[in-house]
């Protein structure tokens, strides 16, 4: 409060000085006892701030534990998480990925990691050529829903590939987090919203893919004579029919590799979203704490250049990184944005097309009539979980996401209060260059007219 209090009274006493100091003639002897009264002011406030300064910026640096001293620390505590799940479906296939030591973190293409990679795309670009063979569009079973479930299983297998170019830059992503020297601005809550928004996201899909699995089972139970082995192998039929088109004899390891192509294939989504929700929620954080300490600053006065030096060179850092973030990023969110959209598309469709009824088969298609147990609701149950599951995420992505370039434009607030007799020779510099610029643009609209 009282820090609070003397940043308003020097704030004043600017304002102050700058009007006196216009007010006074220049031929008034008062002019220059009035100058010198006001350098020695400035010296004063020039020790307060600077003084203050340090002391907010060892607060900062003391405040953190020794787990997250670095801002390459924080990124790895607060990344361990999405980053685990991520390579257990195949995603981001670097060596010693989660060590804190840079030097043995590698992307290694003679890697087991690599290798499980490379399998499961394979596998996944195999299923999507074998439901284009089997539906293509002059096949009388074609639908818009087979082109649907195509596409979205190519969006897997550029997702697992859009990973993979996203590895080969690990490394040197994370060297421009260790290199930014920007471990002052660190937010030691980022690493509990991270853990929590790829928990409840990852245990969100678990749920539609848990309703998804109930409602095939109840299609086929709804008319079983009796359930036996050959009730599961009708399930995993209907499942992937395009598999067993082919030929493919049915077995168990058959049926137990196709269950965890459709784990995988689902948890590509959600992982790909909570990603760049997690990338984002860092950035931004580091964004909120270089602006606290620029707002902090705009409202002293009479600082010197080096401090207004270290805060843009600070600030500039900052925004590189993002742009590096941005550069190998960029392909994942264009594909998750494309992704995202078209299954909700979908899901609104089977919406509409066939509402949120229970449809109960006739006698004919189903002599040997169950009930099943949410009586017919299955289906309803899961196309509204998944339509609600895809906005909510989808928004939290997008907002969060935006709030990295919300985050980068606050500091221009705090600039505009700095009164102009607080502006260092580089700022009237720049100042100076703009408005010969202007000038020289509008003498140049004045002769064209």
């Amino acid at each position: 409060m009282e820090n609070e209090i003397n940043s308003h009274k020097h704030l004043d006493n600017a304002n102050a000085f700058c009007q006196l100091q216009q007010e006074i003639p220049e031929d008034s002897y008062l002019k220059k006892d009035f100058r010198s009264w006001v350098e020695d002011k400035k010296k004063d406030d020039m020790n307060y701030c600077e003084s203050s300064l340090d002391k907010n910026e060892e607060y900062t640096i003391n405040s953190n534990n020794d787990k997250e001293n670095t801002q390459f620390d924080l990124f790895q505590r607060a990344m361990k998480a999405i980053l685990r799940y991520g390579q257990w479906v195949g995603l981001n296939p670097v060596t010693a990925i989660l060590n804190n030591d840079i030097a043995k973190i590698r992307f290694k293409l003679c890697s087991w990691r690599f290798f499980y990679t490379i399998i499961l795309a394979t596998f996944q670009a195999l299923i999507s050529i074998v439901s284009v063979y089997n539906h293509h569009p002059t096949h009388p079973g074609y639908t818009v829903k087979f082109f649907i479930f195509w596409s979205l299983s190519l969006a897997s297998v550029c997702t697992t590939i859009i990973f993979i170019q996203i590895a080969s830059k690990w490394e040197i992503l994370l060297k421009e987090i260790l290199n930014c020297h920007l471990d002052k601005y660190i937010d030691k809550g980022i690493s509990f919203w991270c853990d929590l928004s790829s928990i409840v996201f990852l245990i969100l899909a678990i749920v539609e893919y848990v309703v998804y699995f109930m409602w095939e089972i109840s299609e086929v139970l709804e008319c079983a004579e009796i359930v036996d082995y050959n009730t599961i192998e009708i399930i995993v039929r209907n499942m992937d029919p395009a598999i067993f088109e082919i030929g493919i004899p049915y077995s168990i390891p058959i049926a137990i590799l196709l269950q965890v192509n459709n784990i995988f294939t689902s948890a590509n989504w959600t992982l790909a979203d909570v990603y760049i929700i997690c990338i984002s929620l860092y950035l931004t954080s580091m964004l909120k704490e270089i602006n606290k300490k620029i707002l902090w600053v705009a409202d002293k006065n009479y600082l010197s250049p080096s401090i207004w030096g270290t805060l843009r060179e600070d600030y500039s850092r900052a925004t590189r990184l993002i742009r590096r973030f941005d550069d190998v990023f960029s392909g994942l969110i264009l594909l998750s944005f494309a992704n995202n959209l078209s299954w909700i598309c979908v899901q609104i469709f089977n919406v509409l097309d066939n509402g949120i009824k229970p449809q109960h088969k006739s006698l004919e298609e189903c002599p040997y009539h169950r009930t099943t147990p949410f009586h017919g609701y299955e289906r309803s149950i899961y196309v509204v979980f998944s339509l609600i599951f895809l906005i909510v995420r989808f928004t939290t992505m997008c907002l969060v996401a935006a709030s990295v370039n919300v985050a980068s434009s606050v500091p221009a607030s705090g600039l505009y209060r700095v009164p102009s007799c607080a502006y260092s020779l580089e700022m009237a510099g720049t100042i100076l260059t703009y408005e010969l610029v202007l000038l020289q643009l509008s003498s140049e609209e004045l002769d064209n007219a």
